[in-house]
């Protein structure tokens, strides 16, 4: 859009200075100067719209329609301008900090490994120990008497204890040294990706209020740039200026815009970057 506002203004002067030089008020080499101006707009424009199409290409394999077949994003689909940059609500490093300890994937997954080696280790120390069991046994001899000697036996109660190794035992005690081991690794590894967190959180946030202010920055220098630009057309048209400082001005506009579109890129790759850090949805940063 920018080189495309840099020709259509091109275009503009290329008509004035042409009925000024009928006019006898404009050189020839103005003319000329003007015209070599437009084209050297339009072959970037032709270069501005390469870059657009390589980008729609690459884009387009993240745009699919319900049949799986590509959507090729074309120039009628750009919005006409940025989304408005908004940072973040604001909050304490803390809480983003344990906003992303309580959503990153990663942290997810080594505790369900740690929930799980931990059951394995309990497993193997319950197969490990041995049973003690204590035994009653009681008896006495029932119905009438059999003989004349009245020899049946009387209640009697037995009282004992009952000890059982497992025959798998020592294979009990390999799994749980390997569970053992497994946890600590796992705790590790939970320390590691904690602090990496902690270190991608933080770097996250400060490019995201760098670039913020980057976005302000450059705004304000398109706002002066386009006020200087004016101030300078006018200056021409009433003869006191000069055509080839209303190019220069002209080029330090479409400059400045650049750096603005630049920014605001820079700026929303920083709030993506940001929002992956947290492990959040979108809009939910």
């Amino acid at each position: 859009r920018v080189a495309d506002d840099l020709v259509r203004t091109a275009r503009d002067n290329l008509k004035a200075i042409e009925q000024q030089f009928r006019a006898d008020v404009a050189a020839g080499y103005d003319v000329t100067d003007r015209e070599r101006v437009l084209h050297l707009r339009e072959s970037r424009l032709f270069i501005a719209r390469q870059a657009f199409q390589d980008a729609s290409l690459r884009l387009a394999l993240f745009l699919r329609r319900a049949d799986g077949s590509l959507i090729i994003p074309v120039e009628n689909r750009l919005p006409e301008y940025f989304p408005v940059p908004v940072l973040p609500a604001a909050q304490s490093l803390d809480g983003i900090l344990a906003l992303a300890y309580e959503n990153r994937p990663e942290l997810r997954q080594i505790q369900l490994e740690t929930d799980r080696a931990r059951i394995d280790l309990e497993l193997a120390t319950n197969d490990r120990q041995a049973d003690l069991d204590l035994l009653f046994k009681a008896s006495k001899d029932m119905g009438a008497l059999a003989s004349s000697k009245g020899d049946k036996r009387p209640f009697e109660m037995i009282v004992g204890l009952e000890y059982k190794v497992p025959i798998q035992r020592r294979n009990a005690i390999g799994r749980q040294m390997e569970a053992r081991t497994r946890i600590s690794q796992l705790m590790y590894r939970q320390q590691y990706i904690t602090d990496s967190i902690n270190l991608q959180v933080r770097t996250a946030l400060a490019d995201l209020l760098n670039r913020f202010q980057e976005v302000d920055t450059a705004r304000d220098s398109l706002t002066k740039a386009r006020e200087i630009e004016s101030l300078e057309r006018k200056r021409f048209f009433i003869g006191q200026g000069s055509i080839f400082l209303v190019i220069a001005r002209e080029q330090q506009t479409a400059e400045a815009a650049d750096t603005l579109i630049d920014a605001l890129g820079s700026f929303f790759r920083a709030k993506a970057e940001y929002i992956a850090a947290l492990g959040v949805e979108a809009d939910a940063e």
